[in-house]
């Protein structure tokens, strides 16, 4: 009897212990994500998949990096190089040797945010916002639709 005391103890220490742990991190080593992709001007369809694959320090943050293999044409940076800050997901533009705000969750309907890359902004408004539960993580969806300004 006197055995099963410390390990009772032990075992307590640790569920409490998982009761005061942060929720998921951005993008964490192995996250993966799959969605469709279709272009305006043509008949292709695909599946693009990205997955998180590790991190490094860029410019001072530590960051996340995203590969992505798709099967149609696409104008996506690979690998993406994010980072996560006051629930803003910024990512690295390697023409401009900055951070740009990729997605922004504290916005609401009706807000935007300019993401620049490259020659060109993309001014991006928030339509509806909801939210939907992942591994058991309440987290906050961003329905949003786009402006594209070129400049040079």
């Amino acid at each position: 009897m006197k055995r099963f005391i410390p390990w009772a103890i032990l075992l307590i220490s640790i569920v409490i212990s998982f009761q005061y742990v942060k929720a998921q991190t951005w993008a964490p080593k192995g996250a993966t994500w799959t969605f469709g992709v279709g272009y305006a001007m043509s008949p292709d369809q695909s599946y693009n998949v990205w997955t998180s694959t590790g991190d490094s320090l860029v410019a001072g943050h530590i960051c996340q990096i995203i590969r992505g293999r798709y099967n149609v044409a696409s104008d996506l940076v690979n690998p993406l190089i994010t980072y996560e800050d006051s629930n803003k997901i910024f990512m690295y533009d390697t023409f401009n040797h900055q951070f740009t705000v990729l997605y922004d969750f504290n916005k609401n309907a009706g807000e935007s945010w300019t993401y620049k890359f490259d020659t060109c902004d993309l001014i991006v408004t928030v339509d509806s916002t909801g939210m939907d539960t992942i591994n058991g993580y309440p987290l906050k969806v961003l329905y949003f639709s786009s402006q594209y300004w070129e400049y040079n």
